[in-house]
């Protein structure tokens, strides 16, 4: 999630991580060079870079040829600033048996 409540979604198979508005609009995607997106991030000090994990499990020779990028970790400076993760509270063990 970003500051202005929109969610980025890694797409797997789509080249691409799109951001969605609060009204469920796409309101921006980034192209990737890689077909297999599996994830994304904000960090950085200031929270602004999006990071974004990819993958080559499945892809064969040929497909790794036309993808030499599959399997990197890629950082974008998106212009906006993300939003710290809610740590889960600790877990309590169960109450009695």
């Amino acid at each position: 999630m970003d500051a202005e409540g929109c969610l980025w979604n890694a797409e797997w198979g789509g080249r691409c991580v799109v951001r969605y508005t609060p009204e469920g609009h796409v309101g921006r995607a980034l192209a990737l060079p890689c077909s297999r997106v599996t994830f994304c991030a904000v960090g950085g000090a200031n929270l602004d870079r999006l990071f974004v994990t990819s993958a080559r499990t499945g892809l064969d020779t040929a497909a790794l040829d036309s993808e030499p990028h599959a399997g990197a970790l890629f950082a974008f400076d998106v212009g906006v600033r993300g939003l710290l993760d809610t740590p889960f509270p600790a877990s309590r063990p169960p109450v009695g048996d």
